[in-house]
């Protein structure tokens, strides 16, 4: 007996076969979110070894900085700073050449060390490029082919620094809608938006699980449950000292 066909199967077959094909570059997005994974508040050692896990080839081509800066950002943690790390990568041979971190509050309050702005700190420190009355040219060329990376949205403060320094490439993990700038640098200065617009700033090209672990990092950063407290910084002899504000009005 010849099976009879439903009438609507003709039209169901590439109806399915349209969704899948619709479908198949979005799957990674129903992978496990990290929020899933670390509810608030975070157990910095298990997102740790989360991080430190993390496959090497998994068809994101940022996802080896996304790390870099997460361990970095784990470590600001740590010492009781912003959890936010950066990096500095060569172009040319995908090298980091300097890793940065929130040093805001600890050992000592200092009040512009952001992740970027420590990076910076740290990679001009160790250049020690002359200034232009050397006749050595400009110094903003120890900067070139670098591109930056960050666990978050720069801030204001921080991307004018990275303007200025010449870098012509920032990319960030996760945005931060409140301070983030650099999706808005239609709202700096003159000055500064027609040097942004020179520069490529966008999200950086990684996993969106690395992407959501930045952002979760940065939401709990109130409810962190932390390994560890540096020694340096526990017998620092001006440890308690040098965490108040010296201001004559704030020391009443």
């Amino acid at each position: 007996m010849k099976q009879r066909l439903s009438p609507y199967r003709s039209v169901l077959c590439p109806v399915c076969c349209m969704a899948i094909l619709l479908l198949l570059p979005n799957l990674n997005r129903y992978a496990p979110a990290a929020e899933n994974l670390f509810p608030c508040p975070i157990d910095l050692a298990v997102v740790k070894r989360y991080v430190d896990n993390w496959p090497q080839d998994t068809g994101f081509p940022d996802d080896r900085y996304a790390v870099a800066v997460l361990k970095e950002a784990i470590a600001a943690a740590n010492e009781h700073n912003g959890p936010i790390g950066a990096c500095l990568v060569r172009q040319s041979d995908g090298q980091i050449v300097e890793r940065g971190r929130n040093r805001q509050f600890e050992p000592y309050f200092r009040s512009h060390a952001h992740a970027e702005m420590d990076l910076l700190d740290r990679y001009e420190a160790r250049m020690r490029v002359p200034g232009p009355h050397s006749g050595k040219g400009n110094p903003r060329k120890c900067y070139e082919g670098l591109a930056l990376y960050s666990t978050l949205e720069p801030c204001p403060m921080c991307l004018t620094r990275i303007l200025n320094a010449g870098i012509s490439k920032i990319y960030f993990l996760a945005p931060d809608e409140s301070g983030g700038m650099a999706s808005r640098t239609d709202a700096l200065p003159p000055f500064w938006r027609n040097m942004a617009r020179e520069r490529v700033i966008a999200r950086a090209q990684c996993s969106p699980q690395l992407r959501e672990l930045a952002l979760q990092l940065f939401a709990c950063r109130g409810h962190l449950r932390r390994t560890c407290y540096p020694q340096a910084f526990k017998n620092h002899p001006e440890q308690k000292e040098n965490r108040r504000c010296k201001h004559p009005d704030h020391t009443k």
